[in-house]
C-alpha cells in the first residue's frame, strides 16, 4: 500500500523518503556484493535479500516502553531524561564545533566536571515543569532512573571520558 501511496504522491514525506531510501540502499548493496564477490556468492546473497524483502516486518518487542508509528498523531507517551549528575563535556574539537565561541571559557573551566549546582537546579526545575505540563495534557511521562554520568562507558568504537 505504501508503494502505491508513494507513486501517487499521497504519502507523507518521511514515509516516502524512507521507502525510496531503503530501496536505493538495497540496490546499491546488491551491486557492491555482486562486484566484489564471486558470481556464485552474489547469486546466493541476492536470493536471500529477495526472501528478506518479502517478509512482513515484525512488531516491536514487548519490552519496548514507547514507540512511534508516524510523526503526526497526538503525543500519547514520552520518555523524558534527567539532568541530575550531568557532567560538562571536555573542551574538544567537537565541543568547539557545536558551541558559540562566547561559551568556550565555560567549557575550558568546567569541562570534565559536574555542571555547577545553580545550572543543574535550573535544568531540573525546567524539566520537571515540562513533565507536569505534559501530564496535565494527558501524556504518559516515563522517567529513567538517575545515572552517575561520571562513570566511564566503553564500546569497541567509543569510550566516554567519565567525569
Amino acid at each position: 500500500m505504501l508503494r502505491v501511496r508513494c507513486l501517487r504522491g499521497g504519502s507523507r514525506g518521511a514515509e516516502a523518503v524512507h521507502y525510496i531510501g531503503s530501496r536505493l540502499g538495497r540496490t546499491l548493496t546488491g551491486w557492491v556484493q555482486r562486484t566484489f564477490q564471486s558470481t556464485q556468492a552474489a547469486t546466493a546473497s541476492s536470493r536471500n535479500s529477495c526472501a528478506a524483502d518479502d517478509k512482513a516486518t515484525d512488531p516491536l518487542p514487548k519490552d519496548c516502553p514507547v514507540s512511534s508509528y508516524n510523526e503526526w498523531d497526538p503525543l500519547e507517551e514520552v520518555i523524558v531524561g534527567r539532568a541530575e549528575n550531568a557532567c560538562v563535556p571536555p573542551f574538544t574539537v567537537e565541543v568547539k564545533a557545536n558551541t558559540y565561541e562566547k561559551y568556550w571559557p565555560f567549557y575550558q573551566k568546567h569541562g570534565g566536571h559536574y555542571f555547577p549546582k545553580d545550572h543543574l537546579k535550573k535544568a531540573v526545575t525546567e524539566i520537571e515543569e515540562m513533565c507536569n505540563i505534559l501530564k496535565m495534557e494527558g501524556v504518559t511521562v516515563r522517567r529513567p532512573d538517575p545515572i552517575d554520568w561520571s562513570l566511564k562507558y566503553k564500546t569497541p568504537d567509543f569510550e566516554s571520558t567519565g567525569k
